[in-house]
């Protein structure tokens, strides 16, 4: 008992300090996944920021080419002057509707430059990539299929359609303005590599302070070109932001490692320590002062019980002497003197009754204490039966009970006859109690094969069913009311089925048709007994 108590105290102490540390633990991680999930999106606005200064100086970068093609006389000397002259493009073309390149021409006088641009973009000609990727851009009108390749071919439109086309080459990514002219040509500019990441580069701001982690920008072949802020860039680093950057330039992207949130603070985790330690510290003085009331209330019990105990040994002298003269006075009485017998018969049956209610006390006792023994010898059931019965027969006759017995255990086989005597003592007893009023009593016995069995039944108002599972259990009565006229301590069946079980045999409520049957079952075999 001592120790269940403890293992209780301990889960209530523990259990509670348990689930605050989870509590506490799980609302820290979520404190923590909302700092990094801030953190997070204040880098993505950051980067998404620098993107949008990119795509700033592409939008620049694309009006000026305008003006500038716009300005330029489709001859090939004036071509190649843009070209010397605008360090923001390394090469200028046109591509009639047809897909012939109308400069540089294949089969004209080409610089080196010029035949490099040709062989690095010729999949791009050969295959109208800029007109496939102007549809793609949602051209405001189509190329009139009049237009003839010429350069001075005539068509006017309100708005020309631009846009920009990148692919990959050698070093990298590489980007091709294109627009459509008043002819329906398109008239492009290849963007300087070098010029374009140098311009990118200075749009990007400054970090946003000292200690930020890097922000580097990344190309296509997944190399730093660029990195703003001190430090490595980790590359393969999980908890990094990364943003691509916006076509046409969707093959960059920027990237910023997340180096998580601040840890939480040495205040934080002073004011969280003691908070638990101050539950610690009243949930085990809670614990200690349960602990301390329900030792001493289980002190108390125990000494109630070590008293009933006492007093029930104390009662069995005396009593047993009570009953011994009571029985010696029987026998000298006369037999005409019936009033005397009859008072004198009160006084034997009491006394029995006594005995029987100090029996179940302290056997109970020692069942609690796990001391309950027996000790079996061999012995007739039947005889332990009908010795039973006549002491119950007067007191049960009196109460107007007919008894009938049918007696078919006469084999002699090892079992505690004191205790039988007890547990059919117990059933007797209880049918004088509650079914008196039923006027009959059938005990019954058989024996075979390696079991023997007493059946005890009862035309009384039987065992409600809600009390069917529960009249076994210790202090169970089928009712507490102090008016019923019933005495008792709730224990006599209790004790009946331990001393049952104790034989390896079994005590159990059968169901009848009327009142109540009950069924002990003993083995006959020897060694089949319980504890000894």
């Amino acid at each position: 008992m001592q120790r269940r108590l403890v293992i209780v105290l301990v889960l209530i102490v523990v259990t509670p300090l348990v689930a605050l540390a989870w509590l506490g633990v799980r609302m820290a991680r979520s404190e923590q996944r909302l700092v990094r999930q801030r953190i997070q999106e204040a880098l993505i606005a950051r980067l998404r920021d620098m993107d949008a200064r990119i795509q700033g100086l592409l939008e620049q970068r694309a009006q000026r080419l305008i003006e500038l093609t716009d300005a330029v006389e489709y001859r090939a000397e004036a071509l190649r002057k843009l070209v010397r002259s605008t360090p923001e493009i390394d090469q200028v073309f046109i591509q009639a509707p047809d897909g012939s390149l109308l400069h540089p021409a294949p089969g004209g006088e080409l610089s080196q430059a010029e035949r490099e641009f040709l062989f690095r973009a010729r999949r791009i000609f050969a295959d109208r990539v800029l007109w496939s990727s102007m549809a793609e851009e949602g051209s405001r009108k189509a190329p009139n299929p009049a237009s003839g390749p010429g350069l001075g071919a005539a068509q006017t439109v309100t708005r020309p359609d631009h846009g920009w086309y990148a692919w990959y080459w050698d070093q990298g990514l590489h980007l091709i303005f294109w627009r459509q002219d008043r002819h329906g040509n398109l008239i492009g500019a290849e963007l300087s590599r070098e010029r374009l990441l140098s311009d990118v580069i200075n749009e990007l701001p400054p970090p946003a302070d000292e200690g930020s982690p890097p922000i580097a920008l990344v190309d296509s072949r997944g190399e730093v070109v660029f990195q703003l802020g001190e430090g490595v860039v980790d590359l393969s680093a999980p908890s990094a932001v990364e943003l691509p950057l916006t076509p046409p330039l969707g093959g960059w992207r920027l990237r910023q490692e997340d180096r998580g949130g601040p840890a939480i603070g040495t205040a934080g985790l002073l004011a969280g320590a003691g908070g638990f330690l101050a539950v610690a510290l009243a949930l085990g003085w809670l614990g200690i002062y349960l602990y301390r009331e329900s030792t001493r209330d289980l002190r108390e019990a125990a000494q109630r019980v070590r008293f009933v105990n006492q007093v029930s040994h104390e009662l069995r002298t005396p009593l047993t002497n009570i009953r011994l003269y009571a029985e010696l006075l029987e026998q000298q009485l006369d037999d005409d003197d019936e009033h005397a017998r009859e008072q004198l018969a009160v006084i034997v049956s009491e006394s029995h009754r006594l005995s029987r209610l100090i029996g179940n006390v302290l056997a109970f006792a020692r069942q609690q204490r796990g001391r309950l023994q027996l000790h079996p010898k061999m012995a007739v059931l039947d005889d332990t039966a009908a010795t039973v019965i006549e002491h119950f027969r007067p007191s049960l006759e009196r109460a107007g009970v007919v008894v009938e017995t049918s007696l078919a255990a006469p084999a002699p086989f090892p079992f505690d006859a004191d205790a039988v005597e007890q547990v059919l003592a117990n059933l007797l007893s209880n049918v004088e109690k509650y079914a008196a009023a039923g006027g009959w009593l059938r005990v019954a016995s058989s024996q075979g094969g390696e079991s023997a069995t007493v059946t005890v039944e009862d035309h009384g108002p039987g065992i409600p069913r809600e009390k069917v599972d529960a009249i076994f259990e210790p202090f169970v009565r089928l009712s507490d009311r102090l008016n019923e006229g019933v005495s008792g301590t709730g224990i006599g069946l209790t004790i009946a089925r331990e001393l049952a079980r104790l034989h390896g045999g079994e005590l159990r409520l059968v169901a009848s048709a009327q009142g109540a049957r009950f069924e002990l079952w003993l083995p006959t075999e020897t060694g089949r007994g319980g504890r000894t």
